[in-house]
Parts: structure tokens; C-alpha cells; sequence
């Protein structure tokens, strides 16, 4: 991991005095060490003995396919990593509300947003950290129904050996635990971040303002002013969801 010192208190050696009266007494910030997990993001490509046979007899078509293999694969990697951005380490794709052997269902709005087919998956118990069935395939994402087809085998269909139950989740083969911390897990009013508790820290806990309907200014503004009068300094820019994105458009419309 590494380590940075982060302050979690100030200086509160002030106070008003009049002349020649004993200033405050000398005290000084306080500081805690946040320990950041280093997280690596891998990708692979799958080359044929007939392709490097094509580099013997046409070396420009080789290097075509290569270059094509690795810039679709770089594609995945950007798309997957902003995706880990506003999610949690855990790196949870989708969560059930039902399920069978052979299918994952969730009608959330944007419930499937980062389900495609093709995709090898993990089905994470909803304990949070049982692997029912390891390294399964998705077959087919119908965003309609909200229905993930999962099957063993990419090509044809073979059912799970544990069906899928509410609030059992996916994540990448062999993912859970090991992405970065993402927006959905620094900023919270609870738990632990970086080796840092909120319910010891209090500083640490993140402003949170639940809006309960429909996106407006002033609530907007509310969670700006409670950053500030929690020691925030500036806010400096905004991050939201797709669906957060279309609300704020409305709202400058």
C-alpha cells in the first residue's frame, strides 16, 4: 500500500486575549497515516498458431490483427476501469432480485448498464464473499426484462451448479475484493476507508444529504454549504451517474 499522512484536526491553540494576558497554549494539528491498497488492472489476448503463421507470409496483416486485438482489449480496460471508479472494491456488476441455474434477473433502472455478452463472471453469494459458481459465462443480456443469461460453458447452455438467490451478486472471474475503492465506497457518512474508521474519525465521514425525489438547486447548494461548514475548502468539481446527469440538464433547461 501507500501511505500518506492525512490531517484530521486542526489547530486549536486560539483564543482572544487582552493586552499582556497569557496567549493560548501552543498545541498543533493532528495527523493520521491513510493506507491506499496498490490495485493492478490486467488484460490478456488469445493469439492462434495460425496467426503467427500469417506473420511469416504477411507481416502487415499479423500486425493488423494484433493492433485490432489490443486496441479493442484497451477499449475494455478504460471502460472497465471508470466503471471501478464509481464503484467499490468489492466490484459488484449487478445484483439479483431473483434468479434460477441459468439466469440473474434485476429490472433496476440501469440495473445491466455494464453487462455484455461474452463477459466471464464470478456469482457471489449474498454473504458477500462465497464463490457458488466460479469463472461462468454470459450468454445473453436482455436490458428489457432486466435478464442475465449465465451459463457454464460460452457456447452452449449449461446450467449453474447453484442457482442464483435474491441479493446474490456478479463481479469479473476472480475480481472480488481486488479493484480500486471507488466513489461508492470513499464517500460515506460510515465505515472504514483507507485504514480509517469514521465512527473514531469523525472528519472522515463523507457529507451525505439524501434527496428522497427529484433533483433540485437547492439541495444541491445544501450539500455544498455542509461541505464547507464541515472544513471543506472548494468545491472543485462534480461527479454523478447518467441518470443524475439527465436531472441536472432538466434543471438548467
Amino acid at each position: 500500500y501507500v501511505r500518506f499522512a492525512t490531517r484530521i484536526r486542526r489547530n486549536h491553540a486560539i483564543g482572544a486575549r487582552l493586552e499582556r494576558e497569557a496567549l493560548p497554549q501552543a498545541l498543533s494539528n493532528k495527523y493520521k497515516d491513510a493506507q491506499v491498497p496498490l490495485k493492478y488492472l490486467y488484460g490478456a489476448i488469445d493469439l492462434t498458431g495460425q496467426m503467427f503463421e500469417l506473420a511469416t507470409e504477411n507481416p502487415q496483416a499479423f500486425a493488423d490483427l494484433v493492433k485490432e486485438e489490443i486496441n479493442g482489449l484497451t477499449e475494455g480496460l478504460k471502460k472497465d476501469f471508470n466503471r471501478q471508479v464509481y464503484g467499490t472494491n468489492t466490484g459488484i456488476l449487478v445484483v439479483a432480485v431473483s434468479g434460477s441455474t441459468t439466469t440473474l434477473v434485476n429490472t433496476g433502472t440501469n440495473a445491466l448498464q455494464y453487462m455484455e455478452v461474452g463477459m466471464r463472471v464470478d456469482v457471489i453469494d449474498s454473504d458477500g464473499s462465497t464463490v457458488n459458481n466460479a469463472g461462468v459465462y454470459v450468454t445473453n443480456v436482455n436490458k428489457t426484462t432486466g435478464t442475465v443469461t449465465l451459463s457454464q460453458n460460452l457456447d452452449s447452455s449449461v446450467a449453474l451448479s447453484v442457482a442464483v438467490a435474491v441479493n446474490d451478486f456478479l463481479v469479473r472471474a476472480g475480481s472480488l475484493g481486488r479493484e480500486i475503492t471507488g466513489f461508492s465506497q470513499f464517500i460515506d457518512s460510515t465505515g472504514s476507508v483507507y485504514n480509517i474508521d469514521a465512527s473514531t474519525t469523525p472528519v472522515w465521514a463523507s457529507s451525505e444529504i439524501a434527496v428522497g425525489g427529484a433533483l433540485s438547486e437547492g439541495v444541491m447548494i445544501q450539500l455544498a454549504d455542509r461541505i464547507y461548514t464541515d472544513g471543506g475548502d472548494n468545491i472543485s468539481a462534480g461527479f454523478c451517474s447518467l441518470g443524475v446527469r439527465r436531472a441536472y440538464f432538466q434543471l438548467l433547461a
